[in-house]
């Protein structure tokens, strides 16, 4: 049994990015629901900004039969968000044809729905630093204490809890 040398496709050993081909393989689905664009939703926070890609998503783009301007774009967003969003609907359609290259959306429909919750990191909050009667009073609550990693883990958790200065 031979394998011809043409039948063979060579391997060129040079790595691609998953986000590349991706978007390939998820074409299909795309389309079935509606969006011929599929970076259009990959890329949703950089096309209307990161405040309202936290609050509204794109659900569909309908075009019109045969044509490949005058798109309903179908935005859904909370009842709240949805009130503003209609307000600022002409910016967001701007925003839309600008990442399109011509105007491709001529119009906005809003749909009101409940969006998945996602959970934002909270910042961490730096302790204030000790003034230096705090840190002698710390260090005097903690001078009994023998076991040096439990005493800087005293000594740290005073840090933290030591509350603000008030007015």
């Amino acid at each position: 049994m031979t394998v011809e040398r043409d039948s063979v496709q060579k391997r060129r050993g040079l790595t691609r990015r998953i986000g590349g081909l991706a978007g390939g393989l998820a074409a299909p689905a795309l389309r079935k629901r509606g969006f011929v664009q599929g970076a259009v939703l990959g890329r949703w926070a950089e096309i209307v900004g990161p405040q309202w890609a936290a609050s509204c998503r794109p659900e569909r783009l309908r075009f019109p039969q045969g044509k490949a301007a005058g798109a309903v774009l179908e935005v859904a967003a909370t009842g709240s968000v949805a009130l503003m969003l209609q307000h600022a609907a002409p910016l967001v359609i701007e925003r839309v044809n600008g990442f399109f290259g011509y105007p491709a959306v001529a119009r906005l429909k809003l749909i009101q729905a409940a969006l998945p919750f996602r959970a934002q990191p909270r910042p961490r909050v730096q302790p204030r630093p000790l003034s230096p009667e705090e840190q002698a009073a710390v260090d005097r609550r903690l001078a009994a204490i023998g076991d040096t990693t439990l005493k800087s883990a005293l000594a740290k958790l005073a840090r933290h809890v030591t509350p603000a200065k008030g007015p």
